[in-house]
């Protein structure tokens, strides 16, 4: 029931909506709820019902576990598998900014094999494109398990052959044909995922004019 979660810490926010650490006050278990208005112009109805379909739908160890949606006050929650490290972001944070360390490269290889599980499921078995492949959407927990997150930009497909036009999702880790507004498929998550890859690897971003913060980003130095 949506009454028996009790809230706890903010887990993070974006254009598509904030996620908070909740527990459910009859089993004490956690859950991440992500909560996005409806009547947001950053959250149209299309996008909530892709983010609800596509982790409905997915059922793969790599991705994270839906458990269930409520609409209420105008929001629409979903709860969703908690993850107790959080994300790559996170991780990137905690040793690149804070300790100034590199991740270290067994740590990321074990990491990336497992998003690459993830995008190899939702490429070839759900014939989804993910679209918003970033260290914040790539997530970890305790027992070493990685999964995919936030499907609200995600474009399905009928074959994987099949392009889409639509310009969404986080611009600074966009694929140069998704820059430039032309037609794009799946390599477009390999691209982002690789970048997510070298940022973490060496300890900065691999495009030195392009800031990491989305909102302030120059469109013109990042498309050149």
């Amino acid at each position: 029931d949506f009454d028996d979660l009790i809230r706890g810490k903010n887990l993070g926010s974006g254009i598509s909506g904030t996620v908070r650490k909740v527990k459910h006050s009859k089993t004490n278990l956690y859950f991440a709820l992500k909560s996005m208005s409806v009547d947001s112009e950053h959250s149209p109805a299309k996008t909530i019902i892709a983010d609800i379909k596509s982790l409905y739908q997915c059922t793969s160890p790599y991705i994270t576990t839906f458990h269930e949606a409520y609409f209420r006050d105008g929001q629409i929650s979903i709860l969703m598998e908690y993850m107790d490290y959080g994300s790559l972001e996170d991780l990137f944070n905690r040793y690149v900014l804070k300790r100034h360390k590199k991740i270290p490269e067994n740590i990321l290889s074990g990491i990336f094999r497992q998003a690459l599980h993830g995008l190899q499921y939702l490429h070839e078995k759900r014939h989804i494109i993910h679209r918003d492949i970033k260290p914040g959407n790539i997530l970890i927990n305790s027992k070493g398990n990685v999964k995919l997150t936030d499907f609200g930009m995600a474009g399905e497909t009928l074959t994987t052959i099949a392009q889409l036009n639509t310009f969404q999702g986080t611009v600074t880790y966009m694929s140069p044909e998704r820059i430039k507004g032309l037609s794009h498929s799946f390599d477009c998550d390999i691209w982002s995922l690789g970048l997510s890859l070298v940022q973490c690897h060496t300890g900065e971003f691999p495009f030195k004019c392009v800031s990491e913060d989305s909102e302030t980003t120059n469109f013109f130095d990042l498309l050149q």
